[in-house]
């Protein structure tokens, strides 16, 4: 009894005086420095000069000519499968090579493009661009049965886009009523409102803006990109400030940058550096810049440079603290830095966050994590941190502020008991390799959560004390229990 209590006692000893170590090791990091290139880059967005605006006006434009004539090219396409007798042979024949350096968006194919179905071959001249009257009554006639009700969402993304491009907004809005009907799917209510600011006011620029994000985030929208391309192209046209011109700016950067299955980052990296420049350019563009900014983070934390988007994100945590990227942009800058291998500069960012004001029920894009969950994520990075150093009595007690303190909120029931079964699981591990005084603390704390372990606990007990009084018995000596 004495050996093994001793043997805990030791264990215990070992797991603190480890991490006492690492404390006195963590003392003596120094904060990560972005390299001098990386400085003088966030620098020339923050605060760009004449010189880095003409670059960037540059490419622009010169993506601004790609696009152009590749859109010609696509409606002469569009033009001749429509109306060609054989619309497979047309379709197919007339393929043209695009340069290595064009943006992936224009070696697309043109999907549907051989079908012998009228509307199928519409729904491909809508997606590359095409929007008239003709095209308007080709998405309405009858549909092959091979389609099913799948389709019922490509075919309302086609016509909304293009009674947008024609400005029929009155039909629009019988359009949104009719999806939400057939296809059983809430329509935003601002949406709706900006439907009914254009039917007013046509030039609204704002409104159009709006249902720019609408198509661009509805389920089938990347079959669409192209047109949806187009549509911003020629919004940025009707621009009347640099405000609007860096809201389009960031907009073709998210239309360039996921593309069906594959990511453009190199063309939408530009875009977004260009919203960000035209955004300070135009003095109270403040919530436009934080966006662009974020989004240069997010690209660059893809394609690992780690320490330049956490000093992205660490810009918008500074400088834009009434945004709603802000939460987004300090929780992003602690994940980097813990993945950088800077564990206690991560703590920092982190435990900034979960000081902060920021609502726990903030939307996500995720239709099944409909919520941020700041603070219990963040909590779960640092508990992440303290067990990368070795510090695990520290990660067992932010997992467990992660479980209790800060819990994982979400409108679905089937999600919250995923979650509630990790969290145990999360628990019991962290329990573990702090030490023996925290294991059986972590299952008292909530039986609840804990019976099954309990239960089986209970029986390996149960087996081990009838072991050990059958050897007792055939020993001659009297089990403990039964001594009087």
């Amino acid at each position: 009894m004495w050996l093994i209590l001793a043997v805990l006692v030791g264990w215990q000893s070992c797991i603190f005086l480890l991490s006492y170590v690492q404390g006195i090791a963590r003392s003596e990091e120094s904060d990560p420095l972005p390299s001098k290139v990386d400085q003088q880059f966030v620098a020339s967005l923050t605060v760009p000069d004449k010189e880095a605006i003409d670059e960037s006006a540059e490419f622009v434009e010169y993506l601004r000519r790609i696009h152009n004539h590749q859109m010609r090219v696509w409606h002469q396409r569009c033009m001749a499968f429509l109306e060609a007798p054989e619309p497979q042979r047309a379709g197919r024949d007339d393929a043209q090579a695009v340069p290595d350096d064009w943006p992936k968006l224009y070696t697309s194919p043109l999907l549907f493009a051989h079908s012998e179905s009228t509307p199928l071959r519409a729904v491909t001249a809508v997606a590359h661009g095409c929007a008239d009257e003709e095209i308007l009554d080709l998405l309405a006639c009858p549909r092959p049965h091979s389609l099913g009700a799948g389709w019922d969402s490509i075919f309302f993304v086609a016509r909304l886009t293009v009674l947008v491009r024609v400005g029929r907004f009155v039909e629009l809005l019988t359009e949104l009523d009719g999806y939400e009907e057939r296809v059983h799917g809430a329509v935003p209510t601002e949406v709706r409102k900006a439907a009914v600011a254009l039917g007013d006011v046509p030039e609204d620029f704002d409104a159009r803006l709006k249902l720019m994000d609408y198509l661009k985030e509805c389920t089938c929208s990347p079959r669409f990109r192209p047109a949806h391309v187009d549509y911003c192209w020629r919004l940025m046209d009707r621009a009347t400030n640099d405000a609007q011109r860096a809201a389009c700016l960031t907009e073709l950067g998210d239309l360039y940058g996921n593309l069906w299955g594959t990511h453009d980052f190199p063309t939408a990296y530009h875009f977004y550096i260009a919203g960000a420049r035209w955004a300070h350019k135009a003095g109270d563009a403040t919530p436009l810049q934080a966006r662009a900014l974020a989004a240069l983070g997010q690209v660059d934390a893809k394609r690992g440079n780690l320490l330049r988007a956490a000093a992205l994100y660490g810009d918008v945590v500074e400088r834009f603290p009434a945004t709603k990227q802000w939460g987004v942009s300090a929780f992003n800058k602690g994940w980097l830095l813990r993945k950088g291998g800077y564990p206690r500069q991560a703590r920092d960012a982190l435990n900034l966050l979960i000081a902060s004001k920021v609502d726990e029920r903030d939307p996500t894009p995720h239709i099944m994590s409909a919520y941020q969950n700041y603070r219990h994520r963040a909590a779960r990075e640092i508990a992440r941190s303290f067990a990368d150093e070795y510090d695990f009595p520290m990660a067992y007690y932010w997992e467990y502020l992660a479980t209790w303190k800060y819990p994982y909120r979400s409108w679905c029931g089937t999600c919250i008991g995923s979650a509630r079964s990790r969290e145990t699981w999360r628990l019991l591990t962290a329990s573990c390799l702090a030490g023996p005084a925290f294991i059986l603390p972590n299952l008292l704390i909530a039986p609840a959560r804990n019976w099954h372990i309990l239960i089986g606990l209970s029986v390996v007990v149960w087996i081990l004390g009838r072991r050990l009084r059958r050897r007792a018995s055939l020993s001659g000596v009297a089990p403990l229990s039964r001594t009087r």
